[in-house]
Parts: C-alpha cells; sequence; structure tokens
C-alpha cells in the first residue's frame, strides 16, 4: 500500500527534475530503512538518487528540483510503483530513465532485481550476458567469419604445441625463479638498508656521512663548490640586462641582491681584463 508518510521511516518513491533542461528521473529507494532515516531525512541530504543525475544532482542541487511522492509498506509495493511508472515513460525522450524501463517485462520480481542493481534482464527472460554469449556462439559456429576465426585459433595452438618442450618450460621456470629471487633479494636490501643502528642512523645515511666526510677531507667538496659558484656567477654575468630582469622577476629580494653582487663582480673582472 502506498501513502505520504514522509516522516515514517519506509521506502519511498521520488521525482527528480533538471531545471536546465527540465530532464526527468523518477526512482525508489529503501535503503534508507536500514539506516533509520525517514525519507525528508535522507532524500538530498544522504542519498541524491542512483541514476545518471546523480553526480550532478550532488554537485549543484539549486539545478534541481524534487518532490517525494509517496512511501510504501512494503519493497514488493515500492517496486510495483516503480514498475507501472517504467513502463509508461521508458520510450519518453525527456525522461533520463531511458534503458531499465523496458527490461522491466511483466515480471515484478525481474524488475526488483534489476532495481537493486543485481540483473539486468529482459522481457525475454535472458541476461544481457546471456543474450551475448548467444550471438557470440551462434557467429562462431554459423558463420563464414566465425569458421575462419576458429581455424586460425587451432592453427596458432597447433604451432604452441609444436614449439613447446620440456627444455624451454624448464628454462622458463628459471627465469622466472630467477626473476622472483632478485625481488627478493631487493626487498631484503632496502629493509636492511633502512634499519636503524645504535648510533641513530641507517645504513643509507651512514653511507651518505662518510662520502661527505671524505669529500671534505680530501678537499673535492671545497673544489666543487667553487666550480659550481663560478659557473653560477659567468652564467648571471652574460645575460644580457632584458634577461636578467626576466630572472629577477618572482625571486626573493635576498636572492635579487645576491645575484646583482656576483653579476657586477663578474663583469668588473672582464672588464678588468
Amino acid at each position: 500500500m502506498k501513502h505520504k508518510k514522509f516522516d515514517s521511516v519506509l521506502p519511498y518513491g521520488y521525482f527528480l527534475v533538471r531545471k536546465s533542461d527540465n530532464k526527468k528521473y523518477v526512482g525508489v529507494r529503501y535503503a534508507n530503512v536500514k539506516k533509520n532515516l525517514t525519507p525528508t531525512e535522507d532524500f538530498g541530504k544522504v542519498y541524491f538518487t542512483s541514476g545518471r543525475l546523480k553526480k550532478e544532482f550532488k554537485k549543484n542541487p539549486n539545478n534541481f528540483w524534487f518532490k517525494l511522492c509517496y512511501t510504501f509498506d512494503s519493497i514488493e509495493d515500492m517496486f510495483e510503483w516503480e514498475r507501472k511508472i517504467a513502463l509508461r515513460i521508458y520510450k519518453l525522450p525527456d525522461w533520463a530513465n531511458q534503458g531499465w524501463g523496458q527490461n522491466y517485462g511483466e515480471n515484478p520480481e525481474i524488475g526488483t532485481l534489476i532495481s537493486e542493481g543485481r540483473l539486468a534482464v529482459g522481457k525475454d527472460g535472458k541476461t544481457s550476458s546471456e543474450r551475448g554469449a548467444e550471438k557470440l556462439k551462434d557467429w562462431i559456429w554459423n558463420t563464414d567469419e566465425g569458421q575462419e576465426w576458429r581455424s586460425d585459433i587451432s592453427t596458432r595452438i597447433s604451432r604452441m604445441r609444436a614449439e613447446y618442450s620440456e627444455e624451454k618450460e624448464a628454462e622458463i621456470q628459471a627465469k622466472r625463479k630467477l626473476k622472483m629471487d632478485f625481488k627478493a633479494a631487493s626487498a631484503k636490501a632496502q629493509d636492511t638498508m633502512r634499519v636503524v643502528g645504535e648510533d641513530g642512523l641507517t645504513e643509507l645515511q651512514r653511507k651518505a656521512k662518510k662520502s661527505h666526510q671524505t669529500m671534505k677531507e680530501s678537499g673535492m667538496a671545497s673544489i666543487l663548490g667553487k666550480e659550481r659558484d663560478a659557473k653560477y656567477t659567468k652564467k648571471l654575468g652574460e645575460m644580457s640586462e632584458e634577461e636578467f630582469q626576466l630572472w629577477c622577476e618572482g625571486r626573493h629580494i635576498r636572492t635579487i641582491n645576491s645575484a646583482k653582487s656576483r653579476r657586477n663582480k663578474y663583469l668588473q673582472q672582464v672588464k678588468a681584463d
């Protein structure tokens, strides 16, 4: 039985319209009962329809108008109401319910499964997957193209069997094992490198520290630093005035002042030479 008890926790039906193009959608909802929500508390606040207008309705609800149509005493009553509506509107272009209405047929049980999203069954009592499988089977066995395809597949299988040998299989398995062993060793090495020792450092940090210390003791760090500074200063000095102004845009004032100092120093040195 249907009624309009929108402040009661009951399954319900709703009507939704997109204002921009008057696209309409009708649907039903019963999951609100499990959530202990009334239709008023649920629709447009927790639930935003399951149809193709869902994302837009949730993102821009002001572009939609909706109405709660009925509440129902049972899920069966709800789906029966939806089935009757669907059979009247599914061919109309201004409704967003295109597609599922025609699948209801005259079987309320099928309509229930479709609305729950568990089955898409047509009037012939078959799902779209079953119909597709039958078409494929018919194409394979009853058409020239299908027979040619079967012949091609048989040829490929025969070739694969002819090329197969126990030695080749052993080679494939050995390569696979080597690859898996390498991955395992690599993962173990990475884990080892991340272990923190008594000095509070990981192996990676210790290696980096040791490398830095070696460079510092050998004077390489100082040499590399000076070379890097010289290249940077030369680059600034060889810029035209316009290029330098563009380079300065968006940079911090300290960076700009330092660059100006380097540039002037380079230009003075070039002039002196």
